[in-house]
């Protein structure tokens, strides 16, 4: 992906970028982020432009544009089913169970990042017996996380259902900005966030801590 005078700098300032220069030169492998994008739409503006802000601050990352439907396989493999969406896949090209619909700015950001830091290494450190249990975990389960940008307890959530996810294959967990996706807001009756939607039947609203969500998963 080529740098594009048509989106400037403007999600990373030079301060965020020095802070994530420090973070990405820790990455020990190579990862990738795609997104799959709609030709016109706002918010894959927003995404373009985000890309292109973190484009060459670490080798380690490789960042991918996709139009909708550019390479189905690929979506297919990532289960992307709205757009836009942002998945991220590991070293050996496989898909974590980490995705993102929609922007993840705000608040948010923070999310991506520790989603990058913990799938390239060396990755936030486990309680070994909540390893074991996230492990044995039996699945699929499908967490769909249904956040706002702007609510401060929303990334903590999002950050724990996704390190799940990176830790049990039979698991994924995505973010949703439900501010752009009202068709979920209105099928959940999300009335508040953090709201987490497991399966796409059962529906908790509040922050939980990981090991409570283990919990919840363990009841799936």
């Amino acid at each position: 992906m080529k740098k594009n005078s048509n989106y400037p700098e403007g999600f990373v300032d030079e301060e965020m970028r020095r802070s994530l220069l420090g973070i990405f030169a820790k990455l020990r492998r190579p990862v990738t982020l795609a997104a799959f994008l709609e030709e016109n739409g706002p918010l894959s503006k927003e995404i373009r432009q985000l890309f292109f802000d973190l484009e060459g601050l670490s080798d380690k990352i490789s960042l991918r544009l996709l139009n909708k439907d550019e390479e189905p396989a690929l979506e297919k493999q990532a289960f992307v089913s709205y757009y836009p969406c942002i998945a991220l896949f590991n070293h050996t090209g496989e898909f974590t169970g980490i995705k993102f619909r929609g922007m993840p700015g705000g608040h948010q950001f923070n999310s991506l990042i520790i989603a990058l830091y913990n799938t390239a290494g060396p990755g936030q450190p486990l309680d070994e017996p909540l390893l074991h249990r996230i492990r044995k975990i039996a699945g699929p389960v499908n967490i769909e996380i249904a956040v706002t940008l702007s609510c401060a307890f929303c990334p903590d959530v999002v950050m724990a259902c996704q390190r799940i996810a990176l830790e049990n294959p039979s698991i994924t967990a995505e973010m949703i900005d439900i501010h752009h996706f009202p068709d979920i807001k209105n099928k959940y009756r999300v009335m508040s966030v953090p709201c987490l939607i497991l399966n796409g039947s059962r529906t908790l609203f509040g922050s939980r801590s990981m090991e409570e969500i283990v919990e919840l998963l363990e009841q799936v």
